[in-house]
């Protein structure tokens, strides 16, 4: 059976970690090459977000506009645990996981797709359609685009990536960028509701029970 779509227009439900996840898109102010240096396109990177602890819980990279492919695969990413080798030069972990009681897209088309709420129904997952005019979570995903697009255009990125004429910005090498941003960066940040607390702390403290078993395989073969 597919998910019934549900409007909310505000998110007093989503009181604890994993309870709704936000999934958004945006195509990156950043050119990126294939491994012999020639400019292939901007990058549109997907992001799904844990509304209560605005924890990063997985991502997604393409040079495709965002379609049912870019949804399944950020979403595997943020459902599965994660980890990474000494590659990433990580200081923390990606702690997060788990599947979301609820998600919420920021596109209309996609949302009304009966493949991926046939898929999400699956895994148990409400879909929730904001009425209009109520997108809250729009100026936070904004926010968040601007703040990684100014991120990839600074020294950070320059300090990452080797100066030879041999090493080029693939989407393999921005990917490893990405995630270092989040993990060490992005999830480490104080949470905007909170003096003390961590987004990653939040999203550990905020977990209301066990998260719910994953079958690993069936999330490959599902989420493809």
């Amino acid at each position: 059976m597919v998910s019934q779509l549900q409007q909310r227009n505000d998110y007093s439900f989503a009181d604890y970690s994993n309870s709704c996840w936000f999934i958004d898109f945006a195509l990156l102010d950043i050119n990126i090459a294939d491994t012999n240096g020639s400019l292939i396109g901007r990058p549109y990177l997907t992001t799904a977000i844990d509304i209560y602890s605005q924890c990063c819980m997985g991502l997604f990279l393409s040079l495709k506009s965002p379609n049912h492919q870019a949804i399944t695969q950020a979403l595997r990413h943020a459902i599965l645990p994660k980890s990474y080798d000494s590659e990433y030069n990580l200081r923390h972990e990606w702690i997060t996981y788990g599947i979301p009681a609820g998600l919420q897209l920021n596109n209309s088309s996609l949302t009304n797709s009966y493949l991926l709420q046939d898929k999400l129904s699956q895994l148990g997952i409400s879909i929730y359609s904001p009425k209009s005019g109520s997108r809250l979570n729009d100026s936070f995903t904004e926010k968040l685009f601007s703040e990684i697009n100014r991120y990839l255009s600074s020294d950070a990125l320059s300090n990452q990536i080797s100066t030879d004429n041999n090493s080029f910005l693939t989407l393999g090498v921005l990917e490893k960028i990405l995630v270092l941003y989040f993990v060490d960066n992005f999830n480490q940040q104080i949470h905007n509701d909170s003096s003390h607390q961590t987004r990653q702390e939040r999203w550990e403290s905020g977990l209301g029970s066990a998260s719910k078993m994953i079958e690993e395989n069936f999330i490959h073969t599902l989420l493809t």
